[in-house]
């Protein structure tokens, strides 16, 4: 899991993509900038195939392999 720093291109283009490369199956960034939490799954090819945004107001089930609820 990431918290978006100041470094922003890093948290949210560069880590995904050296995460992706390497296997890890979920990266989720919680992206203070944008006030928004991105799951990213199913990695392949060094990128993320799939794509999942949640918003403040919502609640999610973070992929099984983390098991764990969140509340925006």
């Amino acid at each position: 899991m990431e918290i978006t720093s100041t470094n922003h291109t890093s948290d949210t283009v560069d880590k995904p993509v050296a995460y992706a490369g390497v296997g890890v199956p979920v990266y989720v960034i919680g992206d203070r900038k944008r006030r928004e939490v991105v799951i990213l799954t199913s990695p392949r090819n060094g990128e993320y195939r799939a794509r999942v945004v949640y918003r403040p107001g919502e609640s999610f089930w973070l992929p099984e392999s983390i098991g764990a609820k969140v509340e925006l």
